[in-house]
């Protein structure tokens, strides 16, 4: 029984590695997505696409939600009876 000792370490039983598994370029992917450029918070635009998220409309911002807070607290402070 011979053995082959002539294996190179990117192949698998004699066959190279990229005829198994060739290399796909995004290039050659029809309709892949091309690099997402947008910063901060992004949104799904419902087509695919991705775009920035708009403060105060997409997202709650900080001054908002404390100004919520507030009212909220207060709101209770009155249902509970200690406020005005």
């Amino acid at each position: 029984m011979s053995i082959n000792k002539n294996i190179k370490i990117n192949q698998y039983n004699g066959t190279d590695y990229d005829v198994l598994y060739p290399i796909t370029l995004v290039e050659n992917v029809t309709g892949a997505q091309p690099a997402i450029t947008t910063n901060g918070i992004l949104k799904g635009a419902g087509d695919g696409n991705v775009t920035a998220a708009v403060a105060g409309t997409d997202y709650v911002t900080p001054s908002q939600l404390q100004s919520e807070v507030g009212d909220m607290a207060a709101a209770l402070s009155i249902i509970s009876g200690e406020g005005d």
